[in-house]
């Protein structure tokens, strides 16, 4: 997308300029220390990020001061701090949870492969960057990624118009898939999607997608931005979606399980099901197993793998 383009919540003026040529500056400088004192072979994406290559990176490029220099940058750029990524947060141990020592190969992994070995940037590539940060290729949203649950929904006889609630919903392709299957069924269908990222709301509810193709916004689908342990909707919902949400990166614990259901609980209407799905958080079977067990003990019918768990309750069939 040309900058021509982008919509007004993206400020890129001289200011914005000249904080980004001093940002280029130091970090280009530093680069070229990294390049002299580190010959080839040097990491590639092909490669596990291990303590060896977070120590070569580190000494040159210390991953916590390039994360804050770009911080600084997204708070010039968007209309409000709290639009800044979480992936900019002033905790980054999130970029390396298994070992709590990030470095920039764990940030790069956040992107898109054209970011990855870059310290510098262009303003007109600011909000691709942004946009990017706050929807991760790896924790996708694109549709198709959940056939059973769509091939569930499809079984069931709903009688009365349908509302679903997707929490965790990124830039909402599964939302607007759940709702539009719904609709050809011959439901009223509409949809809320809940996510942590107001630029992911923002890029769902307006189509425009900064860091690739733009799209046409879901039909019958709103955005708004809220946590999945304390949910900004009241309900009632016939279905509730949480898909890649339980036992990745930011939702972990029991403690955390338990407010999640607690939330579903609370919205879920009479009857109504909860598909939890997750498909791309490898190594993370021993949390999935655990919010299984821990929603058979508190009063929901379970039904499905760890992977596509299907919940129920007061009377729902499951």
């Amino acid at each position: 997308m040309s900058t021509g383009s982008l919509p007004a919540i993206f400020r890129l003026d001289e200011a914005v300029s000249a904080a980004v040529a001093r940002h280029n500056a130091v970090w280009q400088a530093r680069w070229e220390r990294f390049l002299a004192m580190n010959p080839p072979p040097r990491w590639n994406p092909s490669l596990p990020v291990d303590a060896e290559w977070r120590m070569r990176y580190e000494i040159c490029l210390p991953v916590a001061e390039y994360v804050g220099s770009l911080r600084r940058l997204a708070r010039l750029v968007l209309p409000h701090p709290s639009w800044i990524p979480l992936a900019l947060g002033t905790t980054i141990a999130h970029l390396a949870p298994r070992t709590g020592f990030p470095s920039l190969p764990d940030f790069w992994s956040y992107l898109p492969l054209e970011w990855w070995g870059r310290v510098t940037l262009t303003v007109a590539e600011l909000p691709a960057l942004l946009a990017a940060l706050a929807d991760p290729p790896q924790f996708g949203t694109a549709a198709g990624r959940y056939p059973n649950q769509l091939a569930l929904l499809r079984e069931q006889h709903w009688t009365e118009p349908v509302t679903v609630l997707d929490v965790g919903c990124g830039t909402g392709e599964g939302t607007g898939e759940v709702v539009a299957l719904l609709r050809e069924m011959g439901c009223q269908a509409s949809g809320i999607g809940v996510t942590r990222e107001p630029l992911e709301a923002w890029m769902g509810s307006t189509g425009c997608f900064p860091h690739r193709s733009s799209a046409t916004p879901p039909t019958g689908v709103r955005f708004v931005v809220g946590e999945a342990e304390a949910l900004p909707v009241i309900g009632p919902f016939a279905v509730v979606l949480c898909n890649g949400l339980i036992g990745g990166r930011f939702v972990q614990t029991e403690a955390a399980f338990r407010r999640i259901l607690g939330e579903f609980a609370r919205v879920l209407a009479r009857g109504g099901i909860v598909l939890v799905g997750c498909r791309f958080h490898a190594g993370r079977e021993a949390a999935l197993a655990q919010f299984r067990q821990l929603a058979a003990a508190t009063g929901w019918q379970v039904a499905g793998d760890c992977r596509d768990l299907v919940l129920g309750r007061l009377g729902g069939k499951v």
